[in-house]
């Protein structure tokens, strides 16, 4: 009996998830254009959808690093895991199921932005737990926690109440995707395919 290779089970089960959350952001964004009309929209709202697709697809694209991980223990694929889920859960708290014909995303931003904030900071902390316990001697290995921790008090913004700090939460999502920016073009390796 052959049996499957660990890691390419494990990373098809988060792709899986990831799938999922990236398909609730396009059918979201997609709606939204063909409701803009009828839907009260906020651009720090379309902005942070448009942020949570892209940190999935990131989080795909890193997590082909998992591979040199010789050792699997149901807790490293929950935690691994938990990430994904993380995004998955905010793809369903920006873009609801049970959007009414007329809404009003600004009012659905209000409502949930402080839950996708601590959601945002569980998965900073999940990130940089999994970098600590698989890849303990990366290169840029301190500026990723740097970056990392900055996010999470940048993230903290999001806790003041809206509307009244309006102006603190458009600065809070310009910084997240100038951090996203950096975080991709400077520390995100490259895949290398060997013929």
């Amino acid at each position: 009996m052959q049996y499957p290779d660990a890691f390419n089970y494990i990373e098809q089960l988060q792709l899986v998830i990831v799938a999922i959350g990236v398909a609730k952001i396009l059918v979201g964004l997609s709606w939204l254009l063909e409701n803009r009309n009828v839907c009260g929209t906020y651009w720090v709202h379309t902005l942070g959808a448009v942020l949570v697709g892209l940190l999935q697809l990131q989080y795909a694209w890193t997590s082909f690093f998992d591979y040199s991980v010789v050792r699997w223990s149901f807790g490293d694929f929950l935690l691994e895991c938990s990430t994904p889920m993380i995004y998955l859960f905010v793809s369903n708290l920006l873009f609801p199921d049970s959007l009414p014909e007329r809404c009003n995303l600004t009012k659905t931003y209000r409502t949930h932005i402080p839950l996708i904030a601590g959601l945002a900071i569980a998965s900073q902390v999940a990130n940089s737990i999994l970098d600590f316990r698989f890849h303990p001697g990366e290169a840029h290995h301190v500026l990723q926690h740097v970056i990392r921790g900055a996010v999470i008090v940048v993230l903290c913004g999001f806790f003041l109440p809206f509307p009244r700090f309006k102006r603190i939460h458009e600065i809070v999502i310009v910084l997240l995707i100038v951090a996203f920016i950096i975080f991709c073009l400077f520390l995100t390796p490259s895949i290398q395919v060997h013929p």
